[in-house]
């Protein structure tokens, strides 16, 4: 028992005191995540993770990052302390805050500082890559994103690969908590090959692949470099091969919550059919490795027509202008219903047409609005007849009530033209499968 209570209290005093300083000193200090040296001198710090569809870089030290999300705003803006914010619009998004030290510059043809980094599961199996979704921040730091990852364990990693002399060389690696660890429930896949019925077709999931070189579908992607999914399938209509419609989308899903839209396989992201040459009825398809391949995908695929399009289906627009290079045309206000048409309860408009591609002289530049439109209807623009004998054109499709640009070929010495217009209705079908890894 202490004799002395003076000496007791404080020595506790003091204490509490140490303490203090410490938790302020603490708070007032900038956090540091982990940093790998990279092989060119550089440090890659991961300065923070974030998890959702709401997030907030807080460019300040520890109070203030505790602080930011328990004030109200007109309190907050009183703090002199950037925060940098990001919210995705479809879905949740894993973000990792990065800065690297010793770039001077991250301009365009940087583009994500030479790197590409990816998330690996507890297997080692490396998914797509992370997005960098911007440029760099006040702060030195940037926002890399990623929708897709393995769901089920404990723990996500990151691995950095950096361009060398023999290729792509891994540089560094980090480790962060999963923030979705589940459990999750667990998909039945159904074995391959599988056919699925949406009115006169069958639809034959025949193959699925994943990891494999984008331009050799049957050759598996080589080590640090972006793997691909390639889905095989076989169309039947009436019980014959048909290439009178084709897979429009896909639309991919796990089990965990992982989801890839059909935007996110636009050409921008990755995304194409294979070149013609496959058997009637055959259609391959590549898309940047969609879901983490341990998991059952659902694949929600649409199949849009395209040939052979029912008479009841097609409107005609004749006259319209196709302007010489350089031009443009609009319909004058009093001939307006001239170029309009109806078809199933949907009026589309021709609002204007442009030949402004120099490189390309010949192309011209359709713009519609389809107004009325149902669920899963597209507006195709088939066929075009010339004053050119027999000139006839394939042209992209619009989806969606609204404006739609569609394309075709008139040599310049053409200057009307007659359109075909075509309004139909998608078919869907889904599987579940397992993808074979290669």
């Amino acid at each position: 028992m202490w004799k002395n209570p003076r000496l007791l209290t404080g020595l506790l005093l003091t204490a509490l005191a140490a303490a203090v300083v410490t938790l302020g000193l603490y708070l007032a200090g900038t956090p540091r995540g982990p940093s790998r040296r990279l092989p060119d001198g550089t440090l890659l710090t991961l300065a923070d993770v974030s998890y959702g569809r709401e997030h907030h870089f807080v460019h300040g030290n520890r109070l203030q990052r505790l602080l930011y999300p328990r004030l109200p705003p007109p309190v907050w803006e009183r703090v002199s302390c950037p925060v940098y914010s990001y919210r995705p619009q479809m879905k949740d998004h894993f973000i990792f805050w990065l800065a690297r030290d010793g770039v001077p510059e991250v301009g365009a043809e940087l583009g994500h500082w030479g790197l590409r980094l990816v998330a690996v599961d507890e297997h080692g199996y490396e998914g797509q890559d992370v997005l960098w979704r911007s440029g760099i921040t006040p702060a030195g730091v940037t926002d890399w994103q990623l929708g897709i990852f393995p769901r089920r364990g404990q723990m996500v990693r990151l691995r950095a690969y950096q361009q060398a002399s023999g290729g792509m060389t891994r540089v560094a690696e980090f480790s962060v908590a999963n923030p979705t660890p589940g459990p999750h429930p667990v998909w039945r896949a159904e074995p391959l090959p599988v056919t699925k019925r949406a009115g006169s077709l069958a639809i034959t999931l025949r193959q699925l692949e994943c990891g494999v070189h984008g331009e050799e579908p049957h050759v598996a992607a080589s080590h640090g470099a972006k793997g691909w999914t390639v889905a095989t399938f076989d169309v039947k209509e009436n019980g014959y091969s048909s290439d009178d419609w084709h897979v429009e989308e896909v639309t991919f899903s796990d089990a965990t919550g992982n989801a890839v839209t059909g935007e996110e396989h636009s050409p921008e992201y990755g995304y194409y059919h294979y070149p013609s040459g496959t058997p009637p009825g055959e259609q391959v398809l590549a898309f940047l490795d969609a879901l983490w391949p341990g998991e059952a995908w659902k694949l929600r695929v649409e199949l849009a027509r395209s040939a052979r399009y029912e008479q009841r289906d097609i409107a005609r627009i004749r006259g319209v202008v196709a302007p010489v290079l350089g031009g443009t045309w609009t319909p004058p206000k009093q001939a307006q219903r001239r170029f309009t048409t109806r078809v199933h309860g949907t009026t589309v408009r021709v609002l204007s047409t442009a030949r402004t591609d120099p490189d390309e002289p010949n192309r011209v530049r359709v713009e519609v609005r389809a107004s009325g439109l149902r669920p899963h209807e597209r507006v195709a623009l088939i066929s075009s007849r010339t004053e050119a004998p027999r000139y006839t054109f394939t042209a992209h499709e619009g989806e969606g009530d609204g404006t739609h640009e569609l394309y075709l070929e008139v040599p310049p010495g053409v200057r009307t033209v007659d359109l075909a217009l075509a309004v139909h209705r998608s078919r869907f079908v889904e599987f579940v499968a397992q993808p074979r890894r290669r």
